[in-house]
């Protein structure tokens, strides 16, 4: 699901850059350099969430095992990380934007969606 998330926002974003990409259009900007632009802009805001996203998930987890279970239950749970557990969802994410960036925004496939 927070794939689908990533996808709509990129989207989103791409959607409400289209002024500046006109303008870019306008003053010679090539469609190649314009997607090369898009890709990069999609594959930083990926790594940015990537990298935000792990430590804020590994302190929730954090809190969750260490204080949360021992007040609310009585009992632990030990904080195991193995790679294989954080590693995919990472990499899913960070394919998420890159898809998001290479692919063109509905305006953009000349969809228009009535909204004028």
């Amino acid at each position: 699901m927070a794939v689908v998330g990533t996808y709509n926002a990129l989207v989103a974003l791409r959607l409400q850059q289209a002024p500046t990409v006109r303008l870019l259009e306008a003053q010679g900007v090539g469609r190649r350099a314009l997607a090369r632009l898009s890709l990069v802009r999609a594959g930083t805001v990926g790594a940015i969430a990537a990298l935000l996203a792990l430590p804020l998930g590994l302190a929730m987890a954090w809190a969750l095992c260490a204080v949360v279970n021992p007040r609310a239950f009585g009992w632990t749970v030990s904080l195991h990380l193995p790679v294989a557990g954080w590693l995919p969802p990472l990499v899913l994410g960070f394919a998420a934007a890159l898809l998001a960036g290479a692919l063109p925004a509905p305006r953009e496939r000349g969809g228009d969606h009535g909204d004028g």
